[in-house]
């Protein structure tokens, strides 16, 4: 059977581990592409092994970062190990922002989820790392994703691990390595052991890693420290086998914010900034007030994001007949998510011409003299604020060839985040003449809830590595109140993203699938999957303080302590419901032309609900009532050419994507004066379209018994039409927002050309050098195409030693050149603002194209040493 399967089966598995070592004259054994294990030539899929041998040759820095040797897909790592962006064949709405990076794939391991449910700012990355105890990345783009992959048309990518029986032995690793050009150390320890137990036919297996780093962008504190430990059991009883998992996972990462820079044609970071800089705050530890418990918690922005994971599994797979089978894969995990961090990190002017300093510090409509001192007491600036209007008396700021009288603006951002998921997968596969026929249920129930509960807003000097300036606001009486608590941070517990709100979530589906050897060259499969996803909700209405904020005492008791005078309160629980059912399918024509070449073309049609990110945007009754996001369209046509032969395999895939119903949600803050002032809003959605034509090629050539050169190009063209975007009304209650019409243009984020090469060199057995290059072309910023990120290039470089049958050692530089390529951006301005790319136009772009915008650029040059010991 050829169809897509979500778990896999267990014995499949096993065979794929068993095969692992196959190499370029091999049959490449996968499981994710079909019910039973199969070659990767024979499987009608687009798919690609990432073998053990180029993960630990790739040295990547994420879970995601893996991926980019597979073709046609699109990974953004520059954030770091966490919020990443994957996405394939143009599938790539909303891939602008960090904070939905998995919406349209699934992030599995060892055949299951890592995390069913998405939002904002929560997804599978937090909770996967790659370690010791990985096999191999089996990476399925599009296709057959849609009919038994859950809720991710997309694509599939399943991290595979290692069992006793497949990687029998012992082995430490030793990683020393020096990021940021070579200023940064990191030190990693991985371990991982397994084999049989005894005589008898229980096999174990047991790894993980602890790693502690300074981050490729130093913020003054560890950006990642922690690690995994997991294992597994697996019992192979002749007739079938049953295996069980388990992990706990206990991290913190840290995340880099954008960079100022100008220049539109060839964007420039500004001096005194690097590509090095980290304008992440001081942890700056202070008290806040939990939103939903009242409870006095603390921030620290040393504690950066705190991912803890469990999860246990069962699989079992039983031979009933001699050509009938069955499988059950079962999960439960916990994922917790708690955040200290900074958000919305911008340089801006403190005139403050779009409200945000006034809204982290909660001061709108408090007139008076505010000034801002650094850590020494000495005077950076003097503001007089009268109504909206700002105006700048003192300045002795620093970096003002930036920006006059600019700041970096920020909020300390404290979400917490928590889900339990109870997944289970039932597969009944068997073969009857030329018919391979597959049936199966999927059920998954998630529980998630999020809350955010304001630690405050800081303004801090615009440089790296910034301090937080303290403020005092001294009124028309001559009366002085701390606008910042001896931290730095005001407005606590005020302005911005307070809410609080979850989900369960119930998906339950039911598939099936027929293969039909309608010769021994003609090969016909077809599969269909249903599917019920519910989402019962809940949302609390935040209650903005009313009363006078000089007057009242606050937390404190204290009028004077102006920065906990006010606390937005938890409202009413407002309860509702959205409901998805669907019908996807999959069909494929494959031809063995012979035994060294393949062919096949396939159609696909399914369908992407939405998650709970965008769910969560309905914040109010009247939203409620009347806005009721629907699931977008996936169609995909593909075809597929497989040869492989004398050292030589190659791959193509033509291919046509279309993505259908797209809302793109905007968010707008309710002005003073509104019942609902402070908080979110989003208005209703406008529907577009992404249609991609494109080819993915992938070539792996033996040159000689000591030369490999293996290639990957994408080559597509991504357009986007049907798209609006709002820009807020005077009023600033969402009843007079106006729309405007997006022009049809190239889909934004979405790079014409992905091309990535890897020459190895094995001049003695026991010596191996590679080379890597990359390229990376131009992408549209936005939909409107207001301009275009540039294309570039990067390249890495390495070796491996085995220095004995035990003890090896490797050796890479990422990044040789330090080529400074923009993967992200920003607007000019604050806050929400800032991240409002789509509104801005051409036209703008013409009439100031030298405004000050941000970037975000990939990683920085890296220095890596592994040291390897087998026993």
């Amino acid at each position: 059977m050829a169809m897509v399967s979500l778990t896999g089966v267990a014995h499949a598995q096993d065979q794929a581990n068993d095969n692992s070592g196959a190499g370029a004259n091999d049959q490449e054994i996968i499981v994710t592409g079909v019910f039973s294990a199969t070659s990767i030539e024979r499987a009608p899929i687009s798919i690609t092994a990432v073998t053990e041998d180029v993960l630990q040759r790739q040295a990547p820095i994420s879970s995601a970062d893996a991926l980019k040797s597979v073709p046609g897909v699109f990974v953004n790592s520059s954030l770091g190990e966490i919020r990443n962006i994957v996405f394939s064949r143009g599938v790539s709405a909303r891939s602008l922002e960090a904070a939905g990076g998995y919406f349209y794939v699934s992030l599995q391991e060892d055949g299951l989820p890592v995390e069913p449910v998405t939002a904002t700012n929560f997804g599978p990355d937090y909770f996967s790392r790659l370690d010791i105890m990985n096999n191999r990345i089996e990476a399925l783009r599009g296709g057959t994703a849609v009919v038994t992959g859950a809720n991710a048309p997309g694509g599939i990518f399943n991290y595979i691990s290692k069992t006793g029986k497949s990687a029998p032995g012992t082995q430490f690793q030793f990683k020393l390595g020096l990021e940021g050009d070579g200023k940064s150390p990191l030190y990693r320890f991985d371990a991982y052991t397994g084999g049989q137990i005894s005589d008898s036919d229980v096999y174990y297996a047991i790894g993980g890693f602890y790693r502690v780093s300074d981050g490729a962008r130093y913020p003054g504190y560890k950006l990642n420290k922690g690690g995994q430990i997991r294992g597994n059991l697996l019992w192979d009883y002749g007739g079938g086998s049953l295996t069980i998992r388990a992990k706990y996972l206990n991290d913190h990462n840290g995340w880099f914010e954008t960079l100022p820079a100008r220049d539109f044609k060839d964007p420039k970071i500004l001096a005194p900034y690097t590509n090095l800089s980290s304008v992440l705050p001081p942890a700056s530890p202070h008290s806040y007030v939990d939103f939903g418990t009242g409870e006095i918690r603390d921030w620290d922005g040393s504690n950066l994001v705190n991912s803890k994971a469990v999860s246990f599994d069962v699989n079992w797979r039983h031979d009933l007949t001699d050509n009938i089978q069955i499988s059950n894969s079962f999960r439960f995990s916990r994922n917790k998510a708690h955040w200290n961090t900074v958000a919305v990190n911008f340089a801006t002017p403190l005139t403050d011409a779009d409200g945000g300093i006034r809204t982290i510090q909660s001061t709108n409509g408090i007139d008076g003299t505010y000034t801002y001192r650094l850590p020494d007491g000495s005077i950076a600036a003097v503001v007089s604020q009268v109504g909206a209007t700002r105006t700048l008396v003192v300045n002795n700021l620093p970096s003002q060839n930036v920006l006059a009288g600019g700041i970096m603006a920020g909020l300390a951002y404290q979400p917490d985040f928590r889900s339990e998921t109870f997944q289970d997968q039932l597969t009944l596969s068997g073969t009857f003449g030329r018919h391979r026929l597959s049936i199966g249920a999927y059920f998954d129930q998630s529980t998630f809830h999020q809350r955010f509960s304001g630690a405050g807003g800081g303004v801090m000097t615009l440089e790296p590595r910034p301090v937080l300036l303290s403020t005092t606001l001294t009124r028309p009486d001559g009366s002085v109140y701390l606008v910042t608590d001896s931290s730095g941070w005001a407005g606590i517990g005020q302005g911005l993203a307070i809410r609080e709100s979850g989900t369960k979530m119930t998906d339950i589906s039911i598939y099936g699938g027929d293969t039909w050897e309608a010769t021994d060259k003609l090969t016909i499969d077809i599969g269909g999957r249903y599917e019920s996803l519910t989402y019962d909700n809940f949302t609390y209405l935040p209650a903005a303080f009313t009363g006078n904020k000089l007057t009242t005492g606050g937390r404190d008791g204290n009028p004077l302590t102006l920065y906990d005078n006010a606390t937005t309160a938890r409202g009413a629980r407002l309860p509702f419901k959205r409901k998805y059912d669907y019908f996807a399918f999959s069909g494929s024509a494959a031809y063995q032309f012979s035994d060294a070449f393949q062919a096949y073309v396939r159609y696909t049609s399914g369908k992407k609900a939405p998650d709970f990110g965008i769910l969560s945007g309905i914040t109010t009754p009247a939203a409620i009532a009347t806005i009721f996001p629907s699931a977008e369209k996936i169609q995909q046509i593909e075809m597929g050419l497989k040869y492989r032969d004398n050292g030589m395999f190659i791959q193509a895939f033509p291919f046509w994507s279309k993505n259908s119903n797209i809302a793109d949600n905007q968010t707008f803050t309710y002005k003073a004066g509104t019942p609902n002032a402070g908080t979110n809003y989003s208005p209703p959605p406008v529907f577009g379209q992404v249609e991609t034509y494109g080819v993915e090629i992938s070539g792996d050539f033996d040159i000689s018994s000591q030369f490999n050169l293996h290639a990957d190009l994408t080559l597509q063209n991504p357009k986007a039409k049907g798209f609006s975007t709002y820009t807020q009304g005077p009023i600033g209650d969402g009843s007079d927002d106006v729309v405007s019409t997006v022009p049809p243009g190239t889909a934004d984020n979405n790079p014409k050309v992905i091309a990535r090469t890897t020459a190895t060199y094995r001049p003695v057995e026991a010596l191996s050098l590679f080379a890597t290059y990359s390229y990376l072309g131009k992408r549209a910023a936005n939909r409107r195409n207001a301009w275009y990120l540039p294309g570039f290039s990067t390249v890495d470089i390495g070796f491996a030693w085995d220095v004995n049958s035990n003890f090896s050692v490797q050796g890479n530089v990422t990044n040789l050149f330090n080529t400074v390529g923009i993967m992200g951006w920003a607007k000019g301005g604050s806050l929400l603002t800032a991240l409002d790319r789509q509104t801005l136009t051409p036209a703008q772009v013409s009439a100031d194209p030298n405004q000050l915008f941000s970037v975000l650029p990939n990683q920085p040059r890296a220095f890596y040493l592994t040291a390897s010991l087998k026993l």
